[in-house]
């Protein structure tokens, strides 16, 4: 399913490409920059889309193997899910990534009251170095990624690789990377 969906979204970048004035010699470095390189995987890209599956279901397991875990009891989910609404824009852009994420790869896991795999929502965070072409850079970045139990299984649902805070400095204001969104049902 998920070399389905590589296919989908490759083709898609590549329609737009073709008809954008990014040269025919750089499109698909550009389409896998726009898929793999956001997700951090670093040149050069995969010769197909099955190795690019592969490389992602490792990143997945990779990220599940050294996550911190924490699992949130039914009885705290309100607490939980209420902390982050009283954040606002100017206290995210004070994080710190050394000073204030203690785990740089983690997932947390939301059991419901049913107590069925049908109920269990995860969320699972890891640092990453994004990758682009035209021009050539780097940058940092987290990805994010969402489970949801469905049919007595847990699915990924959505990868979503956010900003990382660049540090401040005398001649530049700290400010917010580019946010990318992969629905990966």
């Amino acid at each position: 399913m998920l070399t389905q969906i590589n296919s989908n979204r490759v083709t898609e970048l590549r329609t737009v490409l073709d008809r954008s004035t990014v040269p025919v010699r750089h499109r698909e470095d550009m389409s896998f920059a726009m898929t793999l390189g956001k997700q951090g995987l670093a040149p050069p890209w995969p010769t197909g889309l099955q190795q690019a599956t592969d490389w992602q279901i490792r990143q997945t397991m990779n990220t599940l193997e050294q996550a911190d875990v924490c699992v949130i009891s039914p009885g705290v989910h309100a607490a939980v899910m209420a902390a982050p609404a009283t954040l606002e824009r100017a206290d995210v852009t004070t994080l710190d990534r050394e000073a204030d994420i203690h785990a740089p790869t983690g997932f947390v896991v939301l059991v419901n009251r049913g107590g069925g795999l049908s109920d269990t929502v995860a969320f699972g965070w890891q640092f990453i170095t994004q990758h682009q072409v035209l021009p050539t850079s780097t940058y940092p970045g987290v990805q994010l990624t969402t489970w949801a139990g469905r049919r007595g299984r847990l699915h990924e649902e959505v990868s979503t690789v956010l900003p990382v805070l660049r540090p401040q400095t005398a001649d530049q204001p700290r400010d917010l990377c580019h946010v990318e969104h992969t629905d990966v049902r």
